[in-house]
């Protein structure tokens, strides 16, 4: 009898194909494994959940009960339905205006603290503008450091030589400029009024040296802004600096002159001077 020719499949798979497919097979199942027993990068993690919502989030890590759901090829779309859950409350709390550096009360402290700066600068300009009035002639100087605003006097303009009566032109420059200052006394934590002069000795009946002088001056200054301005008393301060505290040298008619002065000096709150610090 003939016998049967075998049938032609055409040429079959290599064997090490199959070997091939199944070490890719237990790599992937170790990997899987491996990152089913890590934990979450909180940041990594951060990154994923942008990358679905579009935007920047806030951020809750899941909790290896939720990771361990997340992980597991669940039917019905449980995993799926975590995510959207996850990004769900992410949302709501970035409408909230919420973050975890700056948390709501964060935030308001944030606010307040901008206010007040923005404040102080409008006072400051305020004042640098009532100085330049061209038809007042006062020559104020405003200055500003981190902790205060100073107004500074030429004595000439508030007093005569030797003296510690205001004139009239005095009387309608210090309340001009408290007018200003009376807007802004929410974000003034003191009042100081400082009384200076040039080390040329006190030569009159009146005071014994220049450090009655200065303080006779300040306490001038300071009694009339008590009785014609509405700025609150216990913000107010006297300080008698006499000869030691100068601006320019009194080995000179024009230095000692400039040494002859009256400030008044508004301390800012200190939140300005916190957030200028940091």
């Amino acid at each position: 009898m003939r016998k049967k020719k075998p049938i032609d499949n055409g040429p079959g798979v290599a064997d090490w194909i199959v070997s091939y497919g199944d070490v890719m097979s237990l790599l992937l199942t170790f990997f899987v494994l491996l990152f089913s027993f890590s934990t979450i990068d909180a940041e990594k993690w951060k990154q994923i959940v942008q990358s679905f919502s579009g935007k920047p989030a806030v951020i809750n890590i899941p909790t290896e009960n939720e990771m361990a759901l997340i992980n597991l090829d669940t039917p019905n779309g449980s995993s799926s339905s975590i995510i959207s859950d996850m990004l769900k409350k992410d949302e709501e709390m970035n409408e909230e205006e919420y973050t975890e550096e700056n948390p709501p009360d964060k935030l308001e402290e944030i606010n307040n603290i901008t206010d007040i700066v923005t404040k102080e600068d409008a006072l400051y300009e305020q004042l640098v503008k009532l100085s330049m009035m061209e038809e007042n002639q006062w020559n104020l100087e405003i200055l500003k450091t981190d902790e205060a605003i100073i107004i500074r006097f030429d004595n000439q303009i508030l007093f005569k030589s030797g003296e510690a009566d205001l004139d009239e032109r005095a009387k309608i420059v210090l309340i001009s400029v408290m007018d200003v200052v009376n807007k802004y006394e929410n974000i003034i934590k003191k009042v100081s009024i400082e009384g200076n002069t040039d080390n040329v000795p006190i030569n009159n009946s009146l005071y014994r040296d220049n450090f009655e002088l200065s303080s006779a001056r300040a306490l001038v200054v300071l009694h009339y802004i008590i009785d014609r301005s509405e700025f609150p008393e216990k913000k107010l301060v006297a300080v008698a600096y006499g000869e030691f505290q100068p601006i320019d040298t009194n080995d000179t008619d024009e230095g000692r002159a400039k040494n002859r002065r009256t400030d008044i000096v508004l301390f800012k709150s200190s939140e300005i001077i916190e957030e200028v610090s940091r």
